[in-house]
C-alpha cells in the first residue's frame, strides 16, 4: 500500500477510468479511500483534481471500464447510494414536509376554534 502522501500508478489509472466513466470527484474519493482502508492513509480531493488536470500520472493509462466497474462494486460505500434510492429519499422528504404542513394547519384551525369559542363565552 502506498504511503499516505503518495498515490500509486494503479490508483491513478483507476481514478482516470472513473473520471472517464463520469463519476464525481466525491464518489471517486470515496472509492479510493475505501480501497486504501486505514484513515491515516486516505487522500484528499486535491489528488483527484491533480489527476484530472494531468499534474499527477500524466503518462499513466486509465484502467479498463470492466476494471472500473469491478472496483466500484468492491469499494462502493454506503453513502454512495444509487439514483433510485436518492429519488425515494427525495419523495420521503417531500412527504414529511407535507405531513408537517398538514399538522401545522390542523393546529392553526384548532387555535382558531379555541379563540372563537373563548370569544363566544366572553360575549365579545
Amino acid at each position: 500500500m502506498p504511503k499516505k502522501t503518495s498515490i500509486s500508478n494503479y490508483e491513478i489509472g483507476m481514478i482516470k477510468a472513473l473520471i472517464d466513466k463520469g463519476e464525481s470527484n466525491q464518489n471517486i474519493l470515496g472509492y479510493i479511500n475505501h480501497y486504501r482502508g486505514d484513515v491515516t492513509n486516505h487522500i484528499n480531493n486535491g489528488r483527484i483534481t491533480d489527476v484530472k488536470q494531468g499534474k499527477i500520472g500524466k503518462d499513466i493509462k486509465p484502467a479498463s471500464l470492466q476494471e472500473a466497474e469491478e472496483f466500484i462494486k468492491k469499494y462502493k460505500t454506503s453513502y454512495q447510494s444509487d439514483e433510485i434510492t436518492n429519488l425515494l429519499l427525495l419523495k420521503i422528504r417531500k412527504a414529511i414536509a407535507y405531513i408537517d404542513r398538514f399538522f401545522l394547519m390542523i393546529k392553526s384551525i384548532d387555535n382558531l376554534n379555541k379563540f372563537y369559542n373563548h370569544e363566544r363565552i366572553l360575549g365579545a
